[in-house]
């Protein structure tokens, strides 16, 4: 086992282009690689956005290519995207966090509760809470979900 400085000395090296540390840091996070290049991906993310307060839309165009992905779409409903991406600003950031990685890029309960550090348990709260915000932030906006939906794994209404 690595200690901290040495793997800050092979981090360092990687950044410098460095293929053998980054070898050696693969090795020691070979079980781990994917959950801390989506942590590294996902602070990037947080620091983008925290530093740049402006939220550009969504194009046609990349609603098109996730269409081909993700036959229920907000449009299949008769729900603009715009109206989706309001109601999404609107939750908190721990919700928008979670619905993002679980329905935009398909991670399993697993890797998400590894990549926030949370449990399993808690993270499935975590979702059925965001779940139920949307749903209520939707309506609230008024779109009528249908009765039943926005506390399971599917999102309220199947908008998605």
């Amino acid at each position: 086992m690595m200690t901290e400085t040495q793997i800050q000395e092979l981090v360092e090296q990687t950044k410098q282009g460095d293929k053998d540390a980054f070898a050696s840091l693969y090795e020691q996070y070979v079980d781990n690689f994917s959950s801390w290049l989506f942590r590294i991906a996902h602070n990037l993310v947080v620091d983008h956005y925290r530093s740049n307060k402006t939220i550009e839309a969504i194009t046609e165009e990349y609603q098109e290519y996730r269409a081909e992905y993700h036959p229920k779409i907000v449009t299949e409903r008769g729900l603009e995207s715009t109206m989706l991406q309001k109601a999404l600003k609107g939750l908190k950031d721990d919700y928008q966090q979670v619905l993002v990685l679980k329905y935009i890029n398909e991670l399993s309960n697993k890797e998400i509760a590894k990549l926030l550090d949370k449990s399993e348990g808690a993270l499935r709260i975590l979702q059925f809470r965001a779940l139920k915000a949307l749903k209520i932030t939707l309506e609230d906006m008024g779109l009528k979900m249908e009765s039943g939906t926005g506390t399971g794994s599917t999102p309220p209404g199947q908008i998605w």
